[in-house]
C-alpha cells in the first residue's frame, strides 16, 4: 500500500506544469516534489527529502512563528506567500496553494501532509517565473 500512495503521489507531482511538493507536517519534511519545484529551489527530491526543514526557509525569526502555526492547525486549504532560500542562497518569494492531505509513509503509517502548488513566483530581484524554472 505505502508504495502504491508514494506512486499516486509522484504521478501526480509529475504531472502537473506548475512547481509542486508534499510536505509532512509531523515529521517537517519533504515527501515528494516535481522537477519544476526542484529546479526553483535548486535541490534536488533527493536532497529535499533530507533536508532540515528550515533550511529553505527565508522568513524572519519573528515569522516562523507563524509557520509553525500553520504546520500545525489543521487546514483544508490555504493560500499563502512563502519565503524560500534558494540553495545558491538567493531568496525566491512565492504564492502557494496549500491543500490538506494523508499519506502512507514509507514506514506504512499514515501522516499528515500538504500537497503544494506554487502558483506565482518572483525572485530576490523580481525576475518573472519563466527565468526562474521555464526553459533557459
Amino acid at each position: 500500500m505505502a508504495r502504491n500512495n508514494q506512486s499516486a503521489i509522484h504521478n501526480t507531482l509529475d504531472s502537473l506544469p506548475l512547481p509542486a511538493y508534499v510536505f509532512d507536517r509531523k515529521a517537517r519534511r519533504f515527501v515528494a516534489a516535481n522537477e519544476l519545484f526542484c529546479k526553483l529551489v535548486g535541490y534536488s527530491a533527493d536532497e529535499l527529502k533530507s533536508l532540515p526543514w528550515p533550511r529553505i526557509l527565508a522568513f524572519p525569526d519573528e515569522d516562523l512563528a507563524a509557520v509553525e502555526q500553520l504546520l500545525a492547525a489543521p487546514v483544508a486549504e490555504v493560500a499563502v506567500i512563502f519565503r524560500g532560500r534558494h540553495k545558491d542562497g538567493r531568496v525566491i518569494t512565492a504564492s502557494v496553494k496549500y491543500r490538506e492531505m494523508k499519506f502512507v509513509g514509507d514506514d506504512g503509517e499514515v501522516s499528515d501532509a500538504f500537497f503544494s502548488v506554487v502558483s506565482s513566483v518572483e525572485g530576490e530581484e523580481g525576475a518573472p517565473v519563466s527565468k526562474l524554472f521555464g526553459d533557459d
